[in-house]
C-alpha cells in the first residue's frame, strides 16, 4: 500500500512559527512522526512522500496549495492519503481537512486525519471526513498514530466502520440505527441511544443548528414504553442559540 502523508512545517521538521510561509516541499519517504506511522501500517504499507507545508501558505494560498498537492499525491499513485495528527493547530488543522477533503472527492482514495475536538477544522470537515480524536497534548503522538493506523488498515480494506465511540474518531453529526438492549430488570426496560440533528429557523434571519446524541431509558408500559430517563449531550462547545426550546 503506498502512502502519502502531509505535515506542517513544524513537525516537518522546517521549524516553528518563523518558518510557517514555506510554500508546499515534497520529500521521498516518511519524516518525523511519518516514521512511526509507517511502522505502525505494517509491513505491506509505505510512506513513498510526505507534503511538508507552512501553516500561514497552505490557509493564505489555499486553492494554489491543494492544486499543488493534488498532482503530487496522483503523481505517486497513492492508495492512501494520511493528514497529521494537528492537535489543537488551528491552521494545520484546517490545511489538514480541506486537502483530505479534495483528496477524497478528486482522487477516489480513503485519507484520514487526527486532530483535537476544539480545533478548528473539526468543525469544518468532521462531516465529510473521518477524524481521529487527538485530544489536546502531542504527547500522546504515539496513541494517536496508533489509532489512525488502525483506521486506516480498515478503510483500506473495505472493512465496516463501527461509531465513534467504537473507533476513536470524532462524531459526524450522521443519524445511524442502533440496536436497543434489554437488561434484567423487572419490570422490563431498554437502553436506547441515537444521534441527532436539529435545525431551527426563527422569523426571518435566525437559525439553529444543534447536533449530539440522545440515551434514553424505556420502561415497559403495558404494550407500550415509557421514557425513565433521557439524556442530552451536544457535541457543540459553545451554544449560540438564545434558547433552548427545543424537543429533543
Amino acid at each position: 500500500m503506498r502512502v502519502v502523508h502531509y505535515l506542517n512545517q513544524f513537525f516537518g521538521g522546517r521549524g516553528g512559527e518563523e518558518k510557517a510561509a514555506v510554500p508546499l516541499e515534497i520529500r521521498d519517504g516518511a519524516i518525523g512522526p511519518g516514521k512511526q506511522l509507517e511502522q505502525l501500517l505494517g509491513t505491506d504499507a509505505e510512506i513513498v512522500l510526505t507534503l511538508i507545508c507552512g501553516d500561514n501558505y497552505a490557509t493564505e494560498n489555499q486553492d494554489q496549495f491543494i492544486a499543488s498537492a493534488l498532482e503530487k499525491i496522483r503523481a505517486a499513485d497513492a492508495d492512501l492519503f494520511v493528514a497529521g495528527p494537528c492537535f489543537l493547530a488551528g491552521r494545520y488543522g484546517v490545511a489538514a481537512g480541506a486537502l483530505c477533503k479534495a483528496v477524497q472527492s478528486q482522487l477516489e482514495i480513503p485519507v484520514v486525519t487526527g486532530m483535537a475536538r476544539e480545533n478548528p477544522g473539526a468543525d469544518l470537515f468532521r462531516e465529510s471526513l473521518y477524524i481521529i480524536d487527538s485530544r489536546e497534548s502531542a504527547a500522546k503522538m504515539g496513541e494517536v498514530l496508533a489509532r489512525m493506523a488502525r483506521f486506516a488498515q480498515k478503510l483500506s480494506s473495505n472493512q465496516e466502520i463501527g461509531s465513534p465511540r467504537d473507533e476513536g474518531y470524532i462524531p459526524r453529526g450522521l443519524i445511524r440505527d442502533q440496536f436497543v438492549e434489554k437488561t434484567a430488570a423487572e419490570p422490563a426496560e431498554a437502553s436506547v441511544r441515537c444521534r441527532f440533528l436539529v435545525y431551527r429557523n426563527r422569523v426571518e434571519t435566525e437559525t439553529d443548528i444543534l447536533v449530539g446524541k440522545r440515551e434514553d431509558l424505556l420502561r415497559r408500559a403495558g404494550t407500550g414504553w415509557q421514557i425513565v430517563h433521557r439524556k442530552i449531550l451536544l457535541d457543540q462547545n459553545v451554544l449560540l442559540s438564545k434558547n433552548l426550546t427545543f424537543f429533543f
